[in-house]
């Protein structure tokens, strides 16, 4: 064998082996895993958009949680200028155990769970009063900053809010520390109305009712089986925890409720349009055979091939401006 062969065969064999890493799919949970963040207004079954003075609530799905399992919370408020936050710094969602360390970092609150009987998910959840006088002018100047430019620049009239980020981590006894950042929008239709609208949106169907909607959270309706409208989702069989699946590849898709209208914004200014949604799809066993690469299974239209015993489907929905639903179904 000469050495370029030789040569060759190694690298062929060092590439096999970093195609061939033996990891799990994303979509496969096995394991203490969070799995989607929403936030909500204190009082309110659904509103996703926060005021300054408001409480909002935080809660995060975690799937598969052991007995002593910590979720602890933190959070960054914006500034008035385009600089990040803190919270939003990559490192941080690597390595949750320097957050605590942070000063520049808020600790909102940490909670440990116990485990409950028949592996159900943990919605974890925390409350953050944004009521104190130094917190809602820090938000006010930072959404005032946000709004200023959209009343002389049509490109910007769909930026009427600002981010207050905030990172959730989950830990559990031997497993490692994962962490998730949420965007948690801070707005206001009374701020909105303060700067004054221009021309250009005071003519119909503009005006400080319709520019800007605030944001709903969406919801999971219903998960079917064979749909006769794979595009709707409609028709077919609408699947519950306890059905029997066939065997064999099958086509299930996601319906929600029907979205907001919102604007969406162009260099020419704001257009109505109906908001979309992104599907994100977990089981606990069970394959997604066209999700390749990490395998990430999205999509409101997804082939599935179920596992010979029992499993757990989680169906989560995402809007286009920052709300969250899920729904969880166990199948025989």
């Amino acid at each position: 064998m000469t050495a370029v062969t030789r040569t060759l065969l190694l690298a062929a064999a060092l590439l096999l082996a970093a195609c061939n890493t033996g990891f799990e799919p994303q979509y496969r949970v096995n394991d203490v895993r969070i799995l989607a963040v929403r936030d909500r207004v204190q009082g309110t079954p659904a509103t996703a958009d926060v005021a300054p003075g408001e409480t909002v609530v935080l809660e995060a799905l975690v799937a598969r949680p052991r007995s002593g399992t910590r979720v602890s919370w933190f959070g960054c408020l914006p500034a008035a200028s385009e600089a990040t936050t803190p919270c939003a710094d990559r490192s941080f969602l690597d390595d949750p155990s320097r957050l605590a360390r942070d000063r520049s970092i808020v600790p909102i609150g940490s909670t440990v769970y116990p485990a409950a009987g028949g592996d159900p998910d943990l919605v974890a959840s925390a409350t953050l009063p944004l009521t104190d006088p130094a917190t809602v002018t820090t938000l006010e100047d930072a959404l005032d900053f946000r709004l200023g430019p959209a009343v002389s620049q049509p490109a910007f009239a769909c930026r009427l809010y600002t981010d207050l980020d905030v990172i959730a981590v989950v830990e559990a006894p031997g497993v490692r520390p994962q962490a998730a950042l949420k965007r948690v929008r801070i707005t206001s239709l009374q701020a909105i109305a303060d700067q004054g609208l221009p021309e250009i949106y005071s003519g119909d169907p503009y005006n400080v009712a319709t520019l800007y909607n605030l944001n709903l959270n969406p919801a999971v309706q219903s998960v079917r089986l064979g749909a006769t409208d794979p595009d709707a989702c409609t028709g077919g069989t609408p699947l519950a925890s306890g059905d029997a699946l066939p065997g064999g590849r099958i086509v299930l898709c996601g319906q929600g409720d029907t979205g907001q209208e919102i604007n969406v914004c162009d260099a020419k200014g704001p257009k109505g349009s109906r908001e979309d949604y992104q599907w994100q799809w977990y089981v606990s066993a069970g394959e997604f055979p066209d999700e390749g690469g990490i395998g990430n299974a999205t999509g409101i239209l997804v082939d599935f091939i179920r596992p010979a015993g029992p499993f757990s489907m989680w169906t989560i929905v995402r809007d286009q401006r920052g709300g969250a639903a899920w729904a969880r179904r166990d199948f025989p």
